[in-house]
């Protein structure tokens, strides 16, 4: 990012950040989910269990998706590449709608995923987020 244009791995960690993630939440895909992240993955949510690896990750997001539709909105802050590692610190807006009807509640976080490029792919080795009450504009 040190020019403001993105090379070509820096928009592939751009892709996952905004567009496979928010795909596979909305669709409910905890399968595909999970096998965004390395084996040897962190995946810390917020005010969650730390869940480490695809397995243990695909139980966690099943647990998080359960019984609502998230939508997810995902603006990088920042994010940068050096050689097979790279990271995306961002913002996120989480449409959350409860299947039973319940008012739909709106979430902001702070979010740092690291990437390891692994057998031709960038695969999430590190996801946290905190809650965040301001929207990036508002910074």
């Amino acid at each position: 990012m040190p020019d403001g244009h993105p090379t070509k791995n820096e928009q592939e960690l751009l892709h996952i950040f905004q567009v496979v993630q928010a795909e596979k939440v909305r669709n409910h895909d905890v399968q595909g989910y999970a096998e965004m992240f390395t084996e040897d993955a962190i995946w810390c949510p917020l005010g969650g269990e730390e869940r480490r690896g695809p397995a243990e990750i695909a139980v966690g997001v099943a647990a998080v998706l359960k019984g609502v539709d998230i939508d997810p909105v995902m603006t990088p802050i920042r994010y940068e590449v050096h050689e097979d590692l790279g990271y995306v610190f961002g913002h996120g807006l989480l449409t959350i709608k409860p299947q039973d009807g319940k008012p739909t509640i709106v979430a902001h976080s702070r979010e740092l995923w690291v990437f390891h490029h692994v057998r031709g792919a960038w695969k999430i080795r590190h996801m946290m987020w905190n809650a965040d009450p301001a929207t990036p504009a508002a910074r």
